[in-house]
């Protein structure tokens, strides 16, 4: 079975499971940072992994009815995979060690959350690096990567900006706790974002063209 083949039925399983996390999201609490409401579309998590699983499709018919996939495919993909990357990394090294929620450290793994933190990521990581090409790729359309995370940062930081009294910002306006340090925080949080993105970007780019070689 060619590594074209087997890319479209990884990405279909991850098409899959984004539907099936999405579906279990909404009919039931997931741990913390979620919500059975469209409210959920407030999480990165979420959106990153509809995003991933949305372009895991299309890639994934490509890869069944083409015989050669185009570049903008695979630029696709990897602002995919960065994305769920990113959700993946922040819940591991920030998001698990410092929640207090009543599900414990694995409440962060606890029913959809572990499609949408763990699996999924996991699958669109392997998938990426070891079965699909990236060697039509240019180091300048790398910062394609960073167009989800920029999007949703202006998003977030609205967000709390535009949810403050007495110069806090209110409950439930700062979901993942980037401004615990108060609103100033954004001039720090966020190039700091922009560059761990860049970095899973240029670190699974970088993998997938040495495999080449």
């Amino acid at each position: 079975m060619s590594n074209q083949k087997k890319a479209s039925y990884i990405n279909f399983l991850i098409f899959l499971l984004v539907v099936i996390a999405t579906i279990w999201m909404l009919t039931s609490i997931s741990g913390p940072l979620s919500d059975n409401s469209p409210r959920m579309l407030k999480f990165f998590t979420v959106d990153s992994n509809i995003l991933v699983g949305i372009i895991a499709l299309i890639v994934g018919l490509n890869e069944r009815l083409k015989n050669e996939i185009s570049k903008s495919m695979y630029i696709l993909k990897l602002v995919g995979t960065s994305s769920v990357a990113l959700t993946m990394l922040v819940t591991v090294f920030y998001l698990t060690p410092t929640t207090t929620s009543i599900y414990g450290i694995l409440g962060m793994y606890h029913k959809s959350n572990f499609l949408y933190h763990l699996a999924i990521p996991i699958l669109s990581i392997l998938v990426f690096i070891l079965y699909e090409r990236t060697n039509k790729i240019k180091p300048k359309e790398i910062f394609w990567g960073l167009v989800p995370i920029s999007i949703y940062s202006i998003y977030y930081v609205y967000e709390t900006l535009t949810h403050i009294n007495n110069g806090v910002i209110q409950k439930g306006y700062d979901w993942y706790g980037f401004f615990i340090f108060g609103v100033r925080s954004v001039i720090i949080v966020l190039p700091i974002i922009l560059i761990i993105s860049y970095i899973i970007n240029y670190v699974l780019w970088k993998i997938n063209k040495r495999k080449e070689k």
